[in-house]
């Protein structure tokens, strides 16, 4: 309907949903010029969501089982209404990537995995698959939005634990020339996955990977996950949970032999009780040591024993 004043007002919006508005002029005779560029606009809750951690986030299309104890995240743009979704790496637009295709939108239910968390995805990188399609003859079109995405949630300033999935439980046949795939996922700019490649049957283990950033710090109210650096990226699930802020102690009690032994035979070996679980890696020759008297340093081995967070040192 052509406007009469020099101003229009759309009322009855949803909050969190994205309009596009283009404009079209009209002269005397009743020709009609072409639109203009659409410009988007998307009205919103004044303060996002809270969640109570822990965070369960699956990622699958709307029609699929959602895990128990998840949240299903179907590819709808980021709002506050909603607390988390979808934004564009280009210009951190909110992107909804839950329309466009057949299915519709960018994520998938494979049929193919018991572990439903890891039976489902959402193309993180879906410009990649729309290029290589494209280069096919003749030229195809991917499934969806063909768009690259990252995904955030709105959380307090702090440190928090993050666990993310990413992969395809679908083997494609080699001889369906399938986009290629090397997935990358950051967390608040860290690398959790790097470069990893599925491999296998389908609904295999070696076709996910799993990575934990436990301590991932969050300064600008939101946790933003990215596949920068990835081809083809696909993510299956995310966890977050409150960050561990407290310095492990050892128990003093539990020294052997005990502070101040005397009169100890020499290969006995020296063992400590943490407070909480270590990482093994960090337990070894170069900080775990046995000094003599007067200096130097006791040839000994080191070991970790995660089952009761024990680390032991064997004199040689």
């Amino acid at each position: 309907t052509p406007l009469t004043e020099s101003a229009f007002t759309n009322t009855g919006l949803t909050n969190g949903t994205i309009y596009y508005y283009a404009v079209k002029a009209v002269d005397a005779a009743g020709n009609v010029s072409t639109a203009s560029s659409a410009a988007r606009a998307m009205p919103d809750v004044a303060n996002p969501a809270s969640f109570t951690l822990p965070v369960q986030i699956n990622f699958q299309n709307n029609a699929a089982a959602v895990p128990s104890g998840y949240t299903k995240d179907f590819g709808k743009n980021y709002s506050n209404l909603q607390g988390f979704g979808w934004i564009s790496p280009a210009n951190d637009q909110p992107l909804d990537l839950s329309v466009g295709g057949s299915t519709p939108g960018n994520g998938r239910d494979r049929n193919f995995n018991s572990d439903q968390r890891l039976d489902t995805l959402m193309h993180m990188q879906a410009d990649d698959v729309q290029a290589h399609e494209q280069s096919k003859t003749p030229p195809g079109n991917f499934n969806g939005t063909p768009e690259e995405g990252e995904w955030e949630i709105s959380l307090p300033d702090g440190v928090y634990e993050v666990t993310v999935a990413a992969g395809d439980a679908d083997a494609p046949a080699a001889n369906s020339n399938p986009a290629p795939e090397s997935h990358t996922v950051n967390i608040e700019g860290v690398n959790a996955i790097s470069s990893f490649v599925p491999t296998g049957e389908d609904g295999s283990a070696t076709r996910h990977k799993t990575s934990t950033l436990r301590n991932v710090s969050v300064t600008d109210g939101k946790l933003t996950i990215d596949a920068q650096g990835g081809t083809n990226t696909k993510i299956n699930y995310v966890t977050i949970k409150e960050g561990d802020t407290t310095p492990p102690t050892v128990d003093t009690a539990t020294l052997q032999p005990e502070a101040g032994a005397e009169n100890v035979t020499i290969n006995t070996s020296i063992s400590a009780t943490f407070s909480e679980t270590m990482d093994a890696s960090t337990i070894n020759e170069s900080n775990f040591k046995l000094e003599k008297q007067g200096g130097g340093e006791v040839l000994a081995g080191v070991s970790y024993d995660d089952a009761n967070k024990r680390a032991t040192l064997d004199p040689s």
